[in-house]
Order: C-alpha cells, then structure tokens, then sequence
C-alpha cells in the first residue's frame, strides 16, 4: 500500500486511537508514522470535516488517508489531522 514517504491528511472522531492503528497498519508495510499533527479539533459533522480534510490536503500537498472505522453519529466533533509516512 505504501511505497514511498508521503504526508497524509485525516480524519476521526478518535485521534489517539487512530494514531495507534496508522502506526500498526504502516508498521506491517515497512512504514514509521512520523509528524503526528492535529490541525483542527471540533470540527462538527462530518461532511463539514470532509471539506476540512479536503483543505488541508490539499494546502499541504498531501493525500487524504482513508481507511478507519465509520462513526454511528455523524454529528460527533470531529478531529482533522496528519502525519508523514517514512520508510523504516
């Protein structure tokens, strides 16, 4: 899936937990999640996060990350975030 170091942009209701499934899912594929950034926090609904998400990968040249788990509520707050993949 990964194949060379890149920065990502997501989203999730969850930071912390989903930080610890982007280290393990990239960890399998030869990766280091580094430069674990927050760049907004309480963001409401999801669509609004999506635009979010959008924005910010694209100002910082980034690749929106996909993957995780659908919330129940999507009007939870929701948390926009990046890292960067490097190879181990």
């Amino acid at each position: 899936m990964y194949r060379k170091a890149e920065r990502y942009v997501g989203m999730t209701t969850d930071p912390e937990s989903r930080k610890q499934d982007w280290t393990r899912e990239l960890a399998e594929d030869g990766f280091a999640l580094t430069e674990w950034q927050i760049l907004e926090q309480g963001v409401r609904g999801q669509k609004k996060a999506q635009d979010s998400e959008r924005r910010y990968a694209k100002a910082l040249a980034a690749r929106q990350a996909s993957g995780g788990r659908p919330p129940h509520n999507s009007n939870l707050r929701w948390t926009i975030y990046t890292f960067k993949a490097e190879p181990l």
